[in-house]
């Protein structure tokens, strides 16, 4: 089915150079055959300028020069203008939309939208848009028009959090929906920014207190402003972190079955990818398991993006597809793995060396090569050994 597509300004506040032209202002170069009228506006705030999200996205838009506008953090790799350009049509079909985005939470906690977070693919597939409580700010749009007579917060509560969020209750209010539909990309973070979250969640608590509570991707704002239930004194909250390694303990334990494996660590891979990398001495690939009826559309051959100092590849498709590392120093990881896709690889893992890890966000994944055998070394945390739990 041919979509109708719409030419989008694509605007992004930036601070780093490197880092905007290794990721988004590269992809949309790469892509700039397939949508030509697409513009990217980047707006310079080197030395803090301005000192809001907001502020700065305020000023891109007054800049752009396209109906619809995309907002796009700087370490933002797009796999598809097309995409893009089509999600930007469902705004100016359905005047019930307030906004749409790459993924986001809905009423009961699911993610939605397909993106894959630094070496991990999450969220549903959202072929078409699915209603959602709140968008994440990685990627969103909305009509440029609405943005001029309504334009994000400069609140310096929200400051660098949220915006999209408390942009988006404004339209529910208005009765206007908030939707999540696929727009393929790879969010190449290389830290995580928490200053201020809480800040910025009580500050929406506060602006929209009808529509608590809201699930975000980064907790459920309570009427309070937090961004986690109540927590009653007692033993369970003395010992969640002990219920939460016993529960990926069990996890692993299956996965050690599945694929007659010792070789366990619980961790998360989005965390973590930095130090195996810091221990492989020739590439780091990744392949990312996906089904045959939704593809991630990656590069042919694969698609490369830097990170702290090395380079990553990037694939996905099948357990079949995955990639044979080039040379004997060359590192493979394997992500979005199931127990049925453990018990297929157990025999090649069978006196290899690897590590298969597990991480409730994310699952199951393996990681295969001579960094392998650095395990101890990577994986330091007492926490990260899976508990002896009894048969």
């Amino acid at each position: 089915m041919v979509r109708r597509r719409v030419a989008v300004s694509v605007v992004s506040v930036w601070n780093d150079e490197a880092v905007l032209g290794a990721c988004l202002d590269r992809s949309v170069r790469e892509l700039r055959h397939t949508a030509p009228e697409t513009e990217l506006v980047a707006v310079d705030n080197r030395g803090q300028r301005c000192a809001t999200a907001g502020s700065a996205l305020n000023e891109g838009v007054r800049e752009a020069t396209r109906d619809v506008v995309a907002f796009v953090q700087q370490d933002i790799y797009l796999h598809s203008l097309v995409a893009l350009e089509e999600a930007a049509a469902l705004l100016t079909e359905d005047p019930s939309l307030a906004m749409v985005g790459a993924v986001g939470i809905d009423a009961d906690g699911r993610v939605r939208g397909r993106i894959r977070d630094r070496v991990v693919l999450i969220g549903e597939v959202a072929d078409s848009p699915v209603p959602v409580d709140s968008l994440d700010e990685v990627l969103f749009l909305a009509r440029r028009q609405d943005l001029l007579e309504d334009p994000l917060s400069e609140d310096p509560d929200l400051a660098w959090h949220a915006y999209a969020v408390e942009w988006g209750l404004r339209g529910r209010a208005r009765d206007r929906a908030v939707a999540a539909v696929d727009i393929p990309l790879t969010h190449n973070s290389l830290s995580t920014n928490l200053a201020r979250l809480d800040e910025a969640h009580a500050a929406v608590a506060a602006l929209h207190p009808d529509l608590l509570p809201l699930h975000t991707t980064c907790g459920v704002i309570t009427a309070g402003g937090g961004t986690r239930a109540p927590r009653r004194p007692g033993l369970l909250t003395d010992h969640r972190w002990r219920l939460r390694w016993a529960k990926g303990s069990w996890a692993l334990r299956a996965a050690g079955r599945a694929a007659g494996s010792s070789s366990l660590v619980l961790g998360d891979l989005r965390r973590d990818v930095d130090r195996v990398a810091a221990h492989v001495p020739g590439r780091l690939r990744i392949h990312d398991l996906v089904p045959a009826q939704h593809p991630f559309p990656d590069a042919p051959g694969g698609t490369c993006l830097p990170r702290a100092g090395y380079d990553v590849w990037f694939t996905s498709g099948s357990l079949a597809e995955r990639p044979a590392p080039d040379r004997p120093d060359d590192a493979c990881l394997w992500t979005n793995v199931t127990l049925t896709d453990l018990v297929e690889l157990g025999p090649a893992l069978a006196g290899a060396p690897h590590v298969i890890g597990y991480h409730d966000d994310i699952g199951y994944w393996v990681l295969t090569g001579e960094a392998a055998r650095r395990r101890d070394e990577i994986w330091t945390d007492p926490r990260s050994r899976p508990a002896r739990l009894p048969v």
